[in-house]
This record gives structure tokens, sequence and C-alpha cells, in this order.
């Protein structure tokens, strides 16, 4: 269960768009989410747009800038 904020969440779930990547909604709904919640859920959307050299390299960066964010 959350320890702050609304009581009533206990999962939060964040669809992000890879070809957008992270914008600064998307930045602050992690916050959020890391101030709200215990537990939280990232998906790359849009995956299939990426071409298939660069998959690899986009879902890493993503990943290491969600990672950032929450540090």
């Amino acid at each position: 269960m959350c320890d702050v904020g609304a009581q009533i969440i206990d999962l939060m779930l964040l669809v992000v768009d890879i070809t957008k990547g992270i914008q600064t909604q998307t930045a602050e709904c992690l916050v959020i989410g890391e101030i709200t919640c215990d537990k939280m859920i990232v998906v790359l959307n849009k995956i299939d747009l990426v071409e298939p050299s660069k998959r690899a390299s986009t879902i890493e960066r993503v990943r290491v800038l969600v990672l950032f964010l929450l540090i």
C-alpha cells in the first residue's frame, strides 16, 4: 500500500511512447509514482516502430533515463 498521498494506489503503470521518449510530463509522473507508490511498472510502447537495428540501444537509452530520474 502507498505510504503517502492517496491510499488507493497499489501499483502504478506508466506507458511511455518510445518514439517520443521521456517528455516533461513523463518525468513528472515518474516522480509522483516514486513518492506515492511502492510498486511501479514502466512499459515501453510502439517499440515495433523503431528500426530493428536500433531497438536494443533505444530501449537501453530509455531504461537508463528512467533509472536516472528515479535516483
